[in-house]
């Protein structure tokens, strides 16, 4: 006959065998997932931009990307391409962007762009030496700048075409300063840029025209330099700023025209 203990014993063990294992934890899918990918499953491609801007282009084309470390999208100006590098379905996706974006825009309309440099001074030298369709504005400075004349340095007219980008022009003149109770006068260099001239219209059937990255830069004897966006309404005069050179101070003025 078996001890008693013993099936006590014998029905424990039972319990234990019969009762469920402990259920083990799976690994999450965030904590097995590597975000960081290198040249495995990853592709690269060089894209042409013939009509677009490509820094434009490559910001619309951003979202498309996997967004996995790694994955990138640089645009290069001078070369007028975009390079990527990411999974095969997004640069497919991109392809497929480019295709649809990169087409030829519709030429817009001519505008007259004319630009004018003044120096201004506290001597009589070079008084009213200025175009007479400057005198309103040359008159409008008078009354919040301390400078009594007001001598033309310099103009430039350009036509271009509205959403022309890289607009640029230079040439050279004359500037006097004030030495020792003389006047001297050195030549300087003028120089302007504007990244980009786009035309805007309003509701009204009013026109204007937006300078993108205007600078103008005066440079021998001394350096000055303005950079700004400006923005022109059709026909109108808009002194850009105000800088200085040694005594004198500069003005310039721009307007626009539409050419119609």
């Amino acid at each position: 006959m078996m001890p008693r203990h013993f099936f006590g014993s014998l029905f424990l063990l039972g319990c234990l065998l019969s009762a469920p294992l402990p259920a083990q934890t799976a690994p999450k899918a965030a904590e097995a997932r590597d975000d960081f990918v290198t040249e495995k499953g990853f592709g690269n491609r060089v894209f042409e931009i013939r009509n677009r801007d490509v820094g434009d282009l490559s910001a619309v084309l951003r979202p498309l990307g996997s967004g996995y470390r790694g994955a990138t999208i640089s645009a290069n100006r001078d070369f007028r391409t975009i390079s990527v590098r990411d999974f095969p379905e997004n640069i497919a996706a991109m392809e497929a962007a480019i295709k649809r974006l990169d087409v030829a825009e519709a030429p817009g309309p001519d505008v007259e762009l004319r630009l004018w440099v003044l120096v201004a001074s506290n001597g009589e030298q070079g008084a009213g030496r200025f175009p007479e369709d400057l005198k309103e504005a040359v008159g409008a400075l008078k009354s919040t700048l301390n400078y009594k004349s007001y001598e033309l340095a310099g103009s430039f007219q350009q036509r271009v075409r509205a959403g022309t980008r890289g607009i640029q022009g230079e040439g050279v003149t004359e500037v006097g300063t004030v030495l020792d109770g003389k006047l001297a006068r050195h030549t300087m260099q003028l120089e302007y840029k504007i990244n980009q001239l786009t035309l805007e219209r309003a509701e009204s059937g009013g026109a204007s025209f937006r300078l993108d990255g205007f600078s103008l830069s005066l440079v021998g004897n001394g350096r000055s330099q303005l950079r700004t966006d400006v923005t022109v309404r059709d026909g109108e005069k808009v002194v850009v700023g105000t800088s200085t050179v040694r005594d004198r101070g500069l003005v310039v003025v721009v307007s626009g025209r539409l050419i119609k």
